[in-house]
Formats: structure tokens, sequence, C-alpha cells
């Protein structure tokens, strides 16, 4: 399988150093934010791609997987396609095609809703559910693994760190809303 185009490709991170050095010829470089951004990225990059490539090697893709995965849900349960592509973050056009998928291979249904039947629900199939529980002691051991360096009190910290970088990516500066607004 090939690397996805889409990841961090910058294999060797410049040092504290290098980065400070630039902090001189442009004033809004702060070197700690530039270093954290930066690891953040190549981390996020080599965590997505080990995924990638686990369930690729399983015969899924990642949309395949999350959409499996909230169908399966004790929380969510079967839904409308137009409310798992809003669950999983995808357009609704990319969602019709992970449907399609999965019901080409057994693993969910679409039936009219009970109460609206202009609108379907999807769920997953007996073999669906089977497939998935296939793979997830594997995925949850692997999982395990990769937070393992961590104590417990660093994941929670971890945790809280990225949901506070998370809540940023709302509209942060230099986004394309605030430049055109500002123009």
């Amino acid at each position: 399988m090939t690397e996805r185009s889409d990841l961090f490709l910058l294999r060797d991170l410049p040092r504290y150093e290098s980065i400070a050095a630039h902090a001189d010829r442009y004033p809004e470089l702060e070197p700690r934010s530039a270093e954290a951004y930066l690891i953040l990225l190549r981390v996020a990059s080599e965590v997505l791609g080990w995924r990638q490539r686990f369930l690729a090697d399983r015969g899924f893709t990642q949309p395949q997987f999350t959409t499996l995965m909230m169908l399966t849900c004790p929380d969510h349960g079967p839904a409308t396609p137009s409310e798992l592509a809003d669950r999983c973050g995808v357009t609704r056009a990319t969602m019709t095609g992970v449907l399609d998928a999965l019901e080409r291979e057994g693993l969910i249904e679409r039936r009219p809703d009970v109460e609206d039947r202009r609108m379907l629900q999807i769920s997953v199939t007996p073999s669906g559910e089977e497939r998935l529980e296939s793979i997830l002691p594997v995925y949850f051991s692997s999982v395990r693994a990769l937070m393992a360096p961590l104590a417990d009190e660093e994941r929670t910290s971890l945790t809280e760190l990225l949901s506070t970088i998370g809540r940023g990516m709302t509209n942060p500066v230099g986004s394309p809303t605030e430049t055109e607004a500002s123009s």
C-alpha cells in the first residue's frame, strides 16, 4: 500500500535552536509553539498512517471502520445516512459511497424508517458485527500499546491538552474565513 500524500512528510524535524533562529526574522514565530506543532504533526501523521495500514490489511478503509464503530456504539445505534455523515465528519456523498461498499460486503443494511418511510435507517448486520469483532481485540491492544509509555495521569493530561487545541481549531488565526473577513 502506498503512503497517503496528505500526511505530514517531514521526517527529520528541526531542532529547537534552528526554529528559534527564525524568530529574529519572523517576530510572529514563537519557537516552543512551532516546535510543539511540528511534533504534533509528525506524531499524528505516524498514528494515522499506522491506523490506515492496520485497517487496510483487514479490508477496511478508515471511513468504513468509523461508520461501523458509530453504528455499533451503544450511544448511537442505527442512524440515517446524513446522521452518519455528520458523526463521521464526511460529506453525504462520501457517506453514500461508504455505505454502498459496506452494503455490497453485507456488513450493513438499509431499511425504511418505521416512522417515516422516506427515510432510511442504517444498521450493522450480524456479519458486520462479526467482522468488526474479529479485529477490535487487536486494534484495542495496539492502541493500548501505543499509549503504554504514558502514565494514566499523562494520558489524562494529553487528552485535555489535545482537546484544548481542538477547541481552538474552530477559527484559528489566518484561517480562510478570517483572512477573507479582514480583506
